[in-house]
Parts: C-alpha cells; structure tokens; sequence
C-alpha cells in the first residue's frame, strides 16, 4: 500500500486507513486464495502506509535490481 501513495496516489481507494484485516492464521493462501480470509481484499494493514514508506520500499527495491543487472550486463 506504501508503494502506490508514493508512487501513484490517485490509486489509493478512499478510507484505506480504516481497512486494517489481519486475516489470523492463513495455511492455505497459496491453495485457496485471499478470498478464503477475507471479503474485502485485504490482508493486513493499509492503515500503517504512508508515501515516505514506500518512497523508501522503491528506493531499496531500484537499488537492489540495479546491482542486479550490473552483474547481468557483464
């Protein structure tokens, strides 16, 4: 959630910050999908983003990739 109010808040539904679901224990995710833990969509807690978060998240990850492809280009 972090990453779109940085990156494209225009995207960013109205009330997000009072959507938190933790969703308890999910063992089954991967084989029955979100909709087994939650009706809305979400999963955790939109109410803890901010645009400074994923400024940071975007910067970490563009970091991280480019030492990627530095070792892809040689």
């Amino acid at each position: 959630m972090s990453e779109p109010l940085y990156a494209e808040p225009s995207l960013v539904r109205p009330g997000y910050e009072d959507a938190d679901h933790d969703g308890g224990e999910r063992p089954f995710l991967l084989t029955e999908g979100m909709k087994a833990y939650t009706e809305s969509g979400i999963i955790g807690f939109p109410s803890h983003a901010t645009a400074y978060k994923g400024k940071a998240v975007l910067a970490s990850l563009v970091e991280d990739f480019a030492a990627h492809m530095w070792v892809l280009g040689e």
